[in-house]
């Protein structure tokens, strides 16, 4: 072992080793856009063509440690190009360099290794030192690296919170009312649409044209509707299983898995009790409940992602980049083409807007200005898609009742707006947690529902007033489970999507 030590390059290894440890530690809780198999692709490329390198550099100098040592550089270039970029950029003698000549920072950051590497080459052919305690040195030293984040990994996997849900019913649910004829049941969720009340106190703007045209069609329209979560891995399955997740704080949310929480999706409540009075489950949704989750095309970010291997991919062969506007008018469609069937049906749909990308201003009009798009903190940009979700959302109010006049209907949004930084960070927090919400029942028994309603008793609700059951209607309380940096990295990260392209 010492000789191998002391002989060898055994850095070249390692550098690939500590990338995917690191990832994987990082994504291991998030990471559900990719299967096993993509990733251990992904680690493979990275680590081979690592071990290319030094195969290549090795034919060239006829030295091990020589090779070792000269694709040093060249190693942590790839692997952790984006790491240093990122912090480089935002030094004050980089960043306006950077505003200046744009892409043309990588080619010459790639020019600068280029020549340093070929210096180094031509050094190494000439020199006679043998670099032995150089090399010992490097070793060590990466392989503490490495060791330290195997130790991180296995840390992460034992420390997993187990989730569970805090309410579940005492099954099977006994509906008494409205049984000889079921309605369809169509529950839409629009991610990010912030409530009535924060509209009015932060953007100066009084939802009233969608707030008058729903009342007016018999809705229900809550003054302060509010989620139990500011996140949507939490929001969805905790609305589809009317209950609480046990979740008390962002620490413990850090440590759930997002595949538990799709699986509480995939299996939740809702759905268990109204399939036995013989309702089907359609889904037209990016976040849904089947084996596997498509959400493929939702999380694009996969282990090239810090490597230069991914600004080459983006570059020169693409990215396949969610197109939200294509998303969203897909489902807009599916559910206008809706039509009322035989047996009672609960349609679940899922809207990616008013969140962030803004595509489209108030008329319908689309933008195609990538810096107000991706611009997560532009207020007016918000607004104006937020009122075109609202044109889209009287299209769909009018088919339904149109097709089936006697249907439940609730809209509803995951969390608030949550970008707010220039007001304080405790009213920052609670806006995330102010939601839109509309609930139309046939019957038009809104009784006991309160003018502050929490997402978590929807369903409660709505089970209660139109099919006779008497469920608790759980107490409101609200976990905060986003994180102001992880937002701001949000921003930062499509920002820098936009800058590769330019």
């Amino acid at each position: 072992m010492k000789k191998i030590i002391n002989q060898w390059a055994l850095y070249p290894f390692f550098i690939p080793l500590i990338l995917i440890f690191n990832e994987l530690r990082s994504v291991y809780f998030d990471y559900i856009s990719l299967g096993f198999y993509d990733k251990l692709v992904f680690s493979m490329i990275i680590f081979f063509t690592n071990i290319t390198i030094y195969v290549l550099a090795y034919l060239l100098l006829k030295n091990k440690i020589k090779a070792g040592i000269l694709i040093l550089m060249p190693l942590m270039f790839l692997d952790f190009y984006f790491d240093a970029f990122n912090y480089l950029i935002q030094l004050s003698f980089i960043k306006p360099l950077y505003l200046i000549i744009g892409f043309k920072v990588h080619k010459l950051a790639l020019f600068f290794l280029s020549v340093i590497t070929l210096l180094l080459f031509i050094y190494f052919r000439r020199s006679k030192l043998r670099f032995v305690k150089f090399n010992l040195y490097l070793n060590i030293v990466f392989g503490i690296f490495l060791c330290i984040e195997i130790v991180k990994y296995t840390s992460t996997i034992l420390n997993t919170h187990e989730l569970k849900l805090e309410n579940t019913f005492n099954t099977p649910i006994k509906f008494t009312k409205n049984t000889d004829s079921l309605p369809d049941i169509y529950f839409v969720i629009f991610d990010s649409y912030t409530g009535n009340a924060s509209l009015r106190r932060y953007w100066n703007y009084d939802n009233l044209d969608i707030q008058s045209f729903l009342i007016g069609k018999g809705f229900l329209v809550p003054t302060f509707a509010q989620s139990c979560y500011n996140g949507t891995t939490f929001s969805i399955p905790s609305f589809l299983n009317a209950s609480y997740i046990n979740i008390q704080n962002k620490s413990e949310a850090d440590k759930t898995r997002c595949i538990d929480l799709v699986d509480l999706l995939r299996h939740n409540q809702i759905s268990k009790e109204l399939l036995n009075y013989g309702y089907k489950f359609q889904e037209y949704s990016i976040f849904n409940r089947k084996p596997k989750p498509d959400l493929q095309s939702f999380f694009i970010e996969n282990l090239y992602y810090r490597t230069f291997f991914y600004l080459v991919q983006e570059k020169f062969f693409g990215l396949k980049n969610v197109n939200y506007s294509l998303v969203n008018e897909s489902n807009f469609k599916k559910l206008l083409e809706v039509k009322k069937h035989e047996s009672p049906v609960i349609h679940y749909a899922y809207f990616y807007m008013p969140h962030c990308p803004y595509l489209f201003d108030s008329t319908g009009k689309e933008i195609y200005d990538k810096n107000i798009c991706y611009d997560c903190l532009n207020k007016e940009a918000y607004k104006e898609q937020l009122i075109y979700t609202n044109s889209k959302i009287k299209i769909i109010t009018n088919h339904i009742l149109k097709v089936d006049p006697k249907s439940i209907i609730i809209f509803q949004a995951d969390h608030g707006f949550r970008f707010l930084f220039d007001i304080d960070a405790k009213d920052r927090r609670e806006e995330g947690f102010s939601i839109f919400q509309a609930i139309y029942l046939p019957n038009k028994n809104y009784k006991n529902i309160a003018d502050t309603t929490y997402s978590v008793n929807t369903f409660r609700y709505v089970f209660n007033n139109y099919f006779g059951t008497n469920l608790p209607v759980l107490k409101g309380k609200k976990v905060n489970v986003g994180d102001e940096n992880e937002i701001k990295d949000i921003f930062n990260s499509q920002m820098r999507k936009i800058n590769l392209k330019n």
